[in-house]
Protein backbone atom coordinates (compact mmCIF):
# COMPACT_ATOMS: atom_id res chain seq x y z
CA UNK A 1 0.00 0.00 0.00
CA UNK A 2 1.22 3.35 -1.23
CA UNK A 3 1.75 6.20 1.87
CA UNK A 4 0.21 9.49 1.01
CA UNK A 5 2.31 12.11 -0.52
CA UNK A 6 0.30 14.93 1.20
CA UNK A 7 2.30 16.00 4.19
CA UNK A 8 1.83 18.68 6.70
CA UNK A 9 4.21 20.84 8.44
CA UNK A 10 4.46 21.45 12.11
CA UNK A 11 3.26 24.72 11.70
CA UNK A 12 0.24 23.41 9.75
CA UNK A 13 1.17 24.09 6.35
CA UNK A 14 1.42 21.53 3.24
CA UNK A 15 4.47 20.53 2.13
CA UNK A 16 5.04 20.81 -1.50
CA UNK A 17 3.34 17.75 -3.50
CA UNK A 18 5.95 14.50 -3.57
CA UNK A 19 6.62 15.46 -0.03
CA UNK A 20 6.69 13.12 2.83
CA UNK A 21 7.42 13.77 6.53
CA UNK A 22 8.67 10.59 7.85
CA UNK A 23 9.46 9.66 11.34
CA UNK A 24 12.90 9.92 13.58
CA UNK A 25 13.41 6.12 12.66
CA UNK A 26 13.09 6.16 9.15
CA UNK A 27 15.61 9.21 9.34
CA UNK A 28 17.86 7.06 10.51
CA UNK A 29 17.63 3.81 9.37
CA UNK A 30 18.14 6.03 5.96
CA UNK A 31 21.27 7.55 7.75
CA UNK A 32 22.25 3.81 8.22
CA UNK A 33 21.34 2.38 4.54
CA UNK A 34 24.06 6.01 3.54
CA UNK A 35 26.26 4.33 6.04
CA UNK A 36 26.15 0.86 4.80
CA UNK A 37 26.16 1.85 1.05
CA UNK A 38 30.05 4.18 2.16
CA UNK A 39 31.53 0.90 3.42
CA UNK A 40 29.87 -1.48 0.62
CA UNK A 41 31.67 1.18 -2.16
CA UNK A 42 35.07 0.82 -0.26
CA UNK A 43 34.95 -2.46 -0.35
CA UNK A 44 33.74 -2.86 -3.58
CA UNK A 45 36.91 -0.72 -4.65
CA UNK A 46 39.08 -2.67 -3.23
CA UNK A 47 37.90 -5.92 -4.27
CA UNK A 48 37.93 -4.35 -7.75
CA UNK A 49 41.78 -3.76 -7.26
CA UNK A 50 42.25 -6.43 -6.25
CA UNK A 51 40.58 -8.86 -8.50
CA UNK A 52 42.71 -6.18 -11.54
CA UNK A 53 45.96 -7.73 -9.48
CA UNK A 54 45.46 -11.22 -9.77
CA UNK A 55 44.18 -11.49 -12.90
CA UNK A 56 47.10 -9.55 -14.30
CA UNK A 57 49.79 -11.88 -12.27
CA UNK A 58 47.60 -15.33 -13.55
CA UNK A 59 45.90 -14.48 -16.84
CA UNK A 60 42.42 -15.11 -18.45
CA UNK A 61 41.75 -18.24 -18.78
CA UNK A 62 39.85 -21.07 -16.97
CA UNK A 63 42.50 -22.09 -13.93
CA UNK A 64 42.73 -23.80 -10.86
CA UNK A 65 44.83 -21.45 -8.26
CA UNK A 66 46.82 -23.88 -6.40
CA UNK A 67 49.89 -22.34 -3.37
CA UNK A 68 51.35 -25.25 -0.99
CA UNK A 69 49.25 -28.04 -2.59
CA UNK A 70 46.23 -26.25 -1.85
CA UNK A 71 43.76 -25.20 -3.98
CA UNK A 72 43.43 -21.19 -3.32
CA UNK A 73 40.89 -20.29 -5.86
CA UNK A 74 40.21 -20.45 -9.65
CA UNK A 75 39.54 -18.24 -13.08
CA UNK A 76 36.80 -19.00 -14.70
CA UNK A 77 35.93 -17.62 -18.43
CA UNK A 78 32.35 -17.29 -19.37
CA UNK A 79 31.77 -15.40 -22.52
CA UNK A 80 28.17 -13.79 -23.30
CA UNK A 81 26.32 -11.94 -25.65
CA UNK A 82 24.88 -8.32 -24.91
CA UNK A 83 22.88 -5.94 -26.38
CA UNK A 84 23.39 -2.57 -27.26
CA UNK A 85 20.04 -1.10 -26.59
CA UNK A 86 20.79 2.74 -27.55
CA UNK A 87 21.71 1.62 -30.65
CA UNK A 88 19.12 -0.95 -31.29
CA UNK A 89 16.74 1.67 -30.27
CA UNK A 90 18.46 3.91 -32.83
CA UNK A 91 18.13 1.56 -35.33
CA UNK A 92 15.47 -0.48 -35.32
CA UNK A 93 12.74 1.04 -32.96
CA UNK A 94 10.15 -0.88 -34.33
CA UNK A 95 11.87 -3.97 -32.66
CA UNK A 96 13.11 -2.44 -29.97
CA UNK A 97 9.61 -1.06 -28.99
CA UNK A 98 8.02 -5.05 -29.27
CA UNK A 99 10.75 -6.91 -26.86
CA UNK A 100 11.15 -4.16 -24.58
CA UNK A 101 9.37 -5.01 -21.41
CA UNK A 102 8.50 -2.95 -18.39
CA UNK A 103 10.16 -3.34 -14.99
CA UNK A 104 9.29 -1.57 -11.61
CA UNK A 105 12.75 -0.65 -9.86
CA UNK A 106 12.52 1.42 -6.73
CA UNK A 107 15.42 3.57 -5.28
CA UNK A 108 16.04 4.62 -2.02
CA UNK A 109 18.34 7.88 -2.13
CA UNK A 110 20.37 8.84 1.00
CA UNK A 111 21.41 12.67 1.71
Amino acid sequence: MAKSTTSVSKRGQALPKGTLKVSREVATMLAELAEVRKRQNEEKRIADFLRKKIVSAVGEENLTLIHNNRVVGSVSVDVSLSVRKERLLLERPDVFNELAEESKRVTLDTK
